[in-house]
């Protein structure tokens, strides 16, 4: 569903005054009981769907609660209050409402139909169910990406109701990765021998898209007891799921033999389970694709089909966050527990970005090392993400500190080891502590050969102080080559072009860089500098003001390019 959006103040303003107008100005018989389309309705409404726009959905609901009879009558209405009541996490009540809308025998839309089937599934009746779906299925007007959902839900109920070959609908075989999941999570309920191969399918395929599916086969062997083969997947997996919050935490469950909270969590014999994990798939597809209210529609579904499944908030703050909605977002992320350690330091991460950006940078490093200093356990992993906290508001004297606590701890063997190594180099390197700087890059180097971020580093900061030129060019090349897409790795190869006075190659790739950074205040007045250098002096001069007009230029940069508007590169600036 598309939902009706504001597009500007003026148009508020003119449907406001026009319709407002057109009430007063002839009070017309009422063509629906109770006099409907009256001010305070309309008011109702409008103040309604804006408190949605605007992520205020308590509100939303409020208003919108006021005009329920509009179901009735107003099939936009329908769909906007059922959004509103699902994003509010009313998800009873908008079953509630849907059913209301049913025995009128009003129009239906998709979403009603949706969670007309949902309700009859809550309550075990399957039948019931199928048939709302098979609505949505034979409207032949039903998107063709919501046909697959729906289609989807009915394979699962099929399966739930003793299932029947001949009712399962066929999705395309384009959904290879969408069927895949799908088949194994059937086996898992039907109880067939087949589900651990078909997991195994998923944990072993190249496509990190599946790493999410690690953790439902390690939920798997722990359902089925088989507790040493858990452990031994543990041990094989343990490098690459560095990242992976729910494998990491399962692990911990499985570590501390906390078998019942993994059991718990997820129980692919409970069809409520198997259908939240479904919706969270959609839910996912739509974020990826940033329709992030769409998502959370299905998202709040997954979570109210199983609300043990904590982690899947994370998803919901992240959408809250990206839609700016930050007070909800750190609502979510502030409902975990802190004895789910994984969950919960990831959940402080993401608050310290929240805070960083509604309150203040001081603020936000005060939480999250009074945070940091609640944690039993400390690993590398801990003191990294501190140390990365402190780069980032440009502390670089304590990031060094806590990389250095974390490399102590790491073997060099793990991935982060060279990681680390690079990003201590950094903050040496703005300290302009260059001889620690290369020690730590060139070390980084050694571990992980050609890595393209640490050659970009390592000659620029060469480069920068007149140094190595021609080996830093010949690593920039090779970086280039690694990530030609990438930005800073242009800007930093146009750069030592222009050095060395081959300024078309760097207008080549200083174009390429402004392409891709167009509001970079570093790009910019290095295109002005080769600009200038081909004797393009008004185009030179264009680019150094646009780079005053930019809030990230840092105040020595605005000076200096003040200098160049008025010297050229004429003087040493």
């Amino acid at each position: 569903m598309k939902l009706r959006k504001i597009n500007s103040s003026l148009a508020i303003f003119l449907i406001y005054f026009f319709v407002f107008s057109f009430f007063d100005a002839k009070p017309a018989k009422p063509r629906v009981e109770n006099n409907l389309y009256n001010k305070e309705n309309f008011s109702n409404y409008f103040s309604g769907t804006v408190s949605f726009d605007n992520n205020d959905f308590d509100i939303s609901v409020n208003k919108l609660k006021k005009i329920e009879k509009l179901g009735n009558i107003h099939k936009q209405y329908i769909n906007e209050y059922i959004f509103a009541l699902v994003h509010n996490q009313k998800i009873s009540e908008a079953f509630k409402f849907s059913k209301n809308i049913q025995k009128e025998k009003s129009e239906l839309s998709f979403y009603t139909n949706l969670l007309l089937a949902l309700n009859f599934l809550n309550n075990n009746n399957y039948n019931k169910s199928m048939q709302y779906l098979k609505k949505i299925i034979n409207n032949q007007n039903t998107p063709n990406f919501q046909q697959i959902i729906v289609k989807g839900i009915f394979n699962y109920l099929n399966a739930f109701n003793n299932f029947s070959e001949k009712d399962t609908f066929f999705l395309e075989s384009r959904l290879t990765g969408f069927n895949k999941i799908n088949e194994a999570f059937y086996n898992c309920y039907l109880g067939n021998l087949n589900a651990e191969e078909d997991f195994l399918k998923l944990v072993n395929s190249e496509d990190m898209g599946y790493s999410r599916y690690d953790f439902f086969y390690l939920n798997y062997l722990v359902s089925k007891d088989f507790k040493k083969k858990a452990s031994n997947f543990l041990n094989t997996r343990k490098e690459k799921h560095q990242n992976n919050l729910l494998f990491n935490q399962g692990a911990i469950w499985v570590n501390n033999k906390n078998y019942k909270k993994i059991k718990n969590i997820f129980n692919c014999r409970k069809p409520k389970h198997v259908i939240s994990e479904y919706l969270y798939l959609i839910a996912n597809l739509y974020s990826s694709e940033e329709k992030f209210n769409l998502s959370n529609f299905y998202l709040n579904l997954s979570i109210y089909f199983n609300k043990n499944f904590s982690s899947n908030k994370f998803l919901l703050a992240e959408n809250l966050f990206n839609l700016g909605d930050f007070k909800n977002s750190e609502k979510n992320y502030r409902s975990f527990d802190s004895k789910d350690e994984i969950f919960y330091w990831y959940a402080q991460k993401r608050l310290f970005w929240i805070l960083k950006k509604t309150k203040n940078e001081e603020r936000a490093l005060d939480f999250i090392v009074n945070n940091f200093d609640k944690i039993k356990n400390f690993d590398a992993v801990h003191f990294y993400d501190l140390a990365n906290f402190y780069k980032n508001l440009e502390k670089y004297s304590e990031s060094i500190q806590f990389y250095s606590k974390s490399l102590e701890i790491l073997e060099k063997k793990n991935e982060l080891y060279a990681e680390i190594l690079y990003r201590r180099g950094g903050s040496y390197e703005r300290l302009k502590l260059y001889q620690e700087s290369e020690k730590d890059l060139l070390e980084s180097l050694k571990i992980v050969e050609d890595d393209p971020y640490v050659l970009n580093y390592l000659a620029y900061s060469w480069i920068e102080r007149n140094k190595n030129i021609n080996k830093s060019m010949k690593m920039l090349e090779k970086a280039h080559s690694l990530k030609d897409e990438d930005p800073y790795i242009a800007d930093s190869l146009a750069w030592a072009n222009f050095l060395v006075g081959k300024y078309d190659k760097a207008e080549k790739l200083q174009q390429k860089a402004l392409k891709l950074m167009p509001n970079d205040p570093i790009v910019n007045d290095h295109y002005g500098d080769i600009l200038w250098k081909q004797n393009k002096k008004l185009e030179a001069r264009y680019f150094w003001k646009y780079v005053l007009s930019l809030e990230d230029a840092e105040e020595e940069m605005k000076k200096k390019i003040k200098e160049k508007l008025i010297f050229g590169l004429n003087k040493k600036s």
